[in-house]
């Protein structure tokens, strides 16, 4: 069954409020067991749209929704006790446990966030709808869509399973803060792939902000380009997070390009980050941090197992940071077919690690290791590989300023084939502290030839600084 939205006298003209039209060809279609709703081309201003089970929202080349810029046209959707952003009180489109939901089409939604929000004013600012909220729903489908300048999180799936996004582009203001693209949040079973995705917070953000756990997440095939970080895991983390692929990515014109924050509670398994090409200007582009959202929280900031980092190209002028804690260390890492080309100095002094979230108190005493002026920073890890590495001077710099290695606490490590930049007149290429079981130091490294190769084995209390 087809029903045109124009037969429930949606007017189209950019000015007249079309949802009220929208909302009963769903609804009809969903009483009738379900089919597709047809928007054909126009300009539709609108408020809260409710999906329904079994419906179809087509957009057809040319259609256009347009979010309303009157807080009155939106529903105040009620915040749930299951983890959802107690900020997320409107939405454009919502659906709550409704099953085999798809908005797909040519046609394009936009929000009308096409100016600035910088931190100040964002925290000030009430009316930021999101545009898609999906709590509870099984089956969503999202294809082919044009979608941009959203006011807040583009796609929010909560407690949500069996999702497939392909083929979208969200373009939202890259200074508009919490303009986040897609947001999968104790959901399970999401495939995101084919999409170019540009926003004004993360690009892709996996969390779970209640205890259920998120799972079973694909990030493939997408052009990604953010003002925070292109890839985020956690940050938010109450439950578990697992079993997280992102491949075969672009990420460009971004801030961080993988970030992995754990700070309350919980777990992270299995994740793995491959093939992708990355361009970001943080001095930490690739940042793996467990450190409690407060000092002394209850619990501590929980664990990260099973992290798999390869096949990567990065330009950039940082560095990489990976930090667990000293009861809690992250457990087996592999980082391995780096390339890194350097593309600005480094200030160590002037470095403050990542810290994920706006939320997030003052770091722990000696928690933060960012001044030290190392490419590679591990802290508190157990069973670290790291293989195929090579970092380069994409530009000059005036003077050498980093070494390779830093390890802190790390045990049960094996290297092969690292090849860093020339360290800086009194740095020792690699720094160690504290560490036991490390596999293939070579004497090489040791004497600044910036190469870690061969078979040397041995416990390693203190080498290098310090």
């Amino acid at each position: 069954m087809i029903h045109d939205v124009r037969e429930f006298a949606a007017a189209g003209d950019g000015r007249t409020p079309d949802h009220p039209a929208f909302q009963r060809a769903i609804d009809r279609c969903a009483e009738e067991g379900g089919g597709m709703v047809l928007v054909p081309p126009g300009r539709y201003r609108c408020g809260t749209i409710h999906l329904r089970a079994n419906v179809r929202l087509h957009l057809e080349a040319g259609a256009m929704i347009l979010g309303s810029d009157r807080p009155e046209d939106y529903e105040r959707i009620c915040p749930t006790t299951a983890g959802a952003d107690t900020r997320t009180t409107m939405a454009l489109f919502c659906a709550d446990e409704e099953d085999d939901i798809a908005v797909t089409g040519y046609g394009s939604i936009r929000g009308g966030g096409d100016t600035p929000l910088p931190g100040p004013e964002y925290l000030r600012q009430r009316f930021r709808p999101a545009m898609f909220l999906f709590r509870g729903c099984r089956g969503v489908r999202l294809t082919d869509l044009a979608i941009k300048d959203s006011l807040y999180w583009t796609v929010h799936l909560l407690h949500c399973t069996d999702v497939r996004i392909r083929g979208i582009t969200i373009a939202n203001h890259r200074q508009r803060m919490a303009s986040v693209g897609i947001v999968a949040d104790c959901s399970r079973d999401v495939l995101i792939s084919d999409c170019v995705i540009e926003a004004g917070d993360d690009a892709v953000a996996v969390k779970s902000t209640a205890l259920e756990p998120c799972e079973n997440v694909c990030v493939t095939n997408c052009v990604l380009r953010s003002s925070q970080a292109a890839l985020k895991v956690g940050a938010q983390s109450q439950g578990a997070i697992r079993n997280v692929m992102c491949s075969n990515c672009i990420i460009e014109s971004s801030h961080v390009g993988i970030g992995v924050y754990m700070k309350d509670g919980g777990a992270f398994e299995n994740l793995s980050f491959c093939d992708l090409a990355i361009t970001a200007d943080n001095e930490f582009p690739i940042t793996v941090d467990a450190s409690a959202r407060e000092p002394g929280q209850k619990g501590g900031p929980g664990r990260i197992r099973d992290l798999r980092i390869s096949g990567l190209t990065v330009h950039g002028r940082g560095r990489c940071y990976i930090q667990g804690q000293p009861g809690a260390r992250i457990e087996r890492v592999v980082l391995r077919d780096i390339t890194w080309a350097v593309t600005g100095f480094c200030d160590g002094r002037k470095a403050r690690k990542n810290p994920g979230s706006e939320h997030v108190g003052q770091p722990q005493e000696g928690a933060d290791l960012s001044a030290e002026p190392y490419q590679f920073v591990f802290a508190h890890v157990s069973g670290l590989r790291m293989a195929d590495v090579a970092c380069h001077l994409a530009v000059p710099l005036p003077h050498p300023d980093r070494g390779m290695l830093s390890l802190h606490d790390v045990h049960d490590g094996a290297f092969a084939d690292l090849r860093g930049l020339d360290a800086p007149a009194g740095l020792e290429p690699m720094a160690v502290h504290g560490c036991a079981d490390l596999h293939g130091l070579s004497a090489a490294l040791r004497n600044r030839s910036a190469v870690v190769s061969g078979t040397e084995t041995g416990t390693w209390m203190a080498v290098g600084r310090g």
